[in-house]
């Protein structure tokens, strides 16, 4: 599977900016400080958070983008 995510989430004082692209095979470390927003990108990638803006896009599949209109919840 391939994925391709550009994030863009807000919540309190945290204004996360992500962008991640992983091939078939590729393991991703998410790594950073506390409060830096590893925690969020992994709910925004799982659907538990929808995007301000941005899209994530899972084998040629849009499952969030804002500016579409377009939200999968993660129970899909």
């Amino acid at each position: 599977m391939t994925l391709q995510a550009n994030i863009n989430f807000g919540i309190g004082v945290l204004d996360l900016a992500v962008v991640l692209h992983a091939e078939p095979g590729e393991t991703v470390a998410v790594l950073g400080p506390n409060g830096a927003g590893k925690s969020t990108l992994l709910r925004c990638l799982a659907g538990l958070n929808r995007l301000d803006a941005g899209r994530i896009v899972l084998d040629d599949v849009v499952l969030d983008e804002p500016s579409k209109s377009v939200f999968v919840p993660p129970q899909r």
